[in-house]
């Protein structure tokens, strides 16, 4: 049994604006790479340690949006909230096997995001072997004008996979 799963990086950064929806800035989205020869294909899952962006300094949790119900929630400008948007960079399609798929959770746009939790949730998965799939994870974020100003908003997601031998 063979399974590569990577992240391009481990750091990510948001400017928070309250007149704006922010997305992933340094060094930009994640990419995560999967390679693997299982038969069934390969699940990505993702959790929150904070299930928000927490700051020490100012005592506030800016909160995950939404619920897990299988559908991404909305961003509103000017209101708190934080998720995760996920999307197929590259489906290999090698020789016909496995289709990625983004869970419907996480398959968001420019204005909405899944729930980040601090339970597994997956994020993405594909039906069969491939020899280079790239999926995308964009963070985003909204704040409101009365958001306390601090520069240690925090989270940390873990991300792993498997593969479905």
């Amino acid at each position: 049994p063979y399974l590569q799963f990577s992240l391009s990086s481990n750091g990510d950064s948001l400017a928070l604006d309250p007149a704006a929806i922010v997305s992933s800035a340094t060094p930009g989205p994640a990419i995560v790479n999967i390679k693997t020869n299982a038969s069934k294909g390969w699940i990505g899952w993702v959790k929150s340690q904070n299930s928000g962006l927490t700051s020490a300094a100012a005592s506030k949790t800016i909160n995950n949006i939404g619920t897990v119900d299988g559908a991404p929630s909305t961003l509103t400008i000017g209101n708190e909230a934080y998720g995760l948007d996920t999307s197929i960079f590259t489906d290999s399609g090698t020789a016909g096997t496995g289709a990625v798929t983004i869970d419907p959770e996480y398959e968001g746009s420019a204005t909405e995001v899944g729930t980040l939790t601090n339970t597994y949730n997956r994020f993405a998965y594909a039906s069969g072997p491939t020899d280079n799939d790239y999926v995308t994870l964009t963070l985003r974020s909204t704040i409101s004008p009365l958001t306390p100003a601090a520069s240690d908003y925090t989270d940390v997601l873990t991300v792993i996979g498997a593969g479905n031998f």
